[in-house]
């Protein structure tokens, strides 16, 4: 099965079974980063929007 899995070309990774863990936490942190800032940089946006609808109200 893990040789199948290579040969597509599809996996993230490959490590051997005992370095799985910390490979699966780093994932999940670097994910849970990426994600934090994907939703900071949405909430800068509504900000901007919102004061340029304000400014063209006058």
């Amino acid at each position: 099965m893990p040789s199948n899995a290579i040969a597509t070309g599809m996996v993230d990774f490959i490590v051997e079974p005992e370095s799985m863990p910390a490979v699966i936490e780093e994932y999940v942190k670097r994910e849970i980063e990426l994600l934090a800032a994907s939703i900071s940089d949405d909430e800068n946006m509504v900000v901007k929007t919102v004061e340029a609808v304000k400014t063209l109200e006058g």
